[in-house]
């Protein structure tokens, strides 16, 4: 059993063989520079406070291929213009979270007018069902200290960049009410708008899990 890169957080598999046993195969760090440049970093973690008087602590976030997120969003309202007018009550049009239900767009394809400008935006429709699950596959876990601009609350300032082979790959967040968070070596969601305060530390993290209102 491999552990994930502390660079991309890739876990090397059995076809990697081909590449050097003390190099990332995705990303192409040395594994033990990589493992250096994490215990250099200062050691940070986020606490937020929620409307409920309970607070949590996390220390990495889930983040997201950025160049992906943007084909998405553009791909989404280019299929909202050629739905227009098309009633739905699965809220095609609401938030960013609906895109990654794939199952749900493939009903409404299926269910969707033949027209000439909906035969478009279901086209449109099966490509977005195909990027959402790419972006699930390339998700990762980024610590709070690789972070930039992570002293905003702003879900959507918050970005990481990566180099593989040469090539820079940023991840960001989305405008999101949820965000998938890192807490005692838990994966958790959070939902976002009911927090009332938020506050970057630098330090260790603490030992004990807070207590929070959290969805899983």
């Amino acid at each position: 059993m491999f552990a994930p890169c502390p660079n991309c957080n890739y876990t090397r598999q059995e076809k990697d063989s081909v590449v050097p046993a003390w190099q990332c195969p995705q990303c192409g760090v040395a594994y033990a520079k990589a493992i250096r440049n994490a215990s250099e970093e200062v050691s940070r973690f986020v606490r937020v406070f929620m409307v409920s008087g309970r607070e949590v602590c996390f220390t990495k976030v889930k983040l997201y291929d950025q160049n992906l997120l943007n084909q998405i969003d553009q791909l989404r309202q280019a299929a909202a213009r050629n739905f227009a007018g098309c009633h739905s009550n699965i809220g095609f049009w609401g938030s960013w979270e609906f895109v990654l239900g794939a199952s749900v767009l493939s009903g409404l394809v299926s269910s969707a007018r033949s027209s000439q400008m909906q035969q478009e935006g279901i086209e449109q429709l099966k490509h977005l069902i195909h990027l959402t699950e790419k972006l699930r596959r390339t998700t990762r876990f980024v610590p709070v200290s690789s972070i930039r601009q992570i002293e905003q609350p702003d879900l959507t300032l918050w970005y990481a960049t990566f180099n593989f082979n040469e090539t820079v790959a940023e991840f960001g967040h989305p405008q999101s009410n949820y965000v998938r968070i890192g807490v005692a070596q838990r994966e958790i969601t959070l939902c976002w708008d009911k927090i009332e305060g938020y506050e970057l530390v630098e330090g260790e993290h603490p030992t004990t899990e807070s207590q929070a209102s959290l969805l899983t």
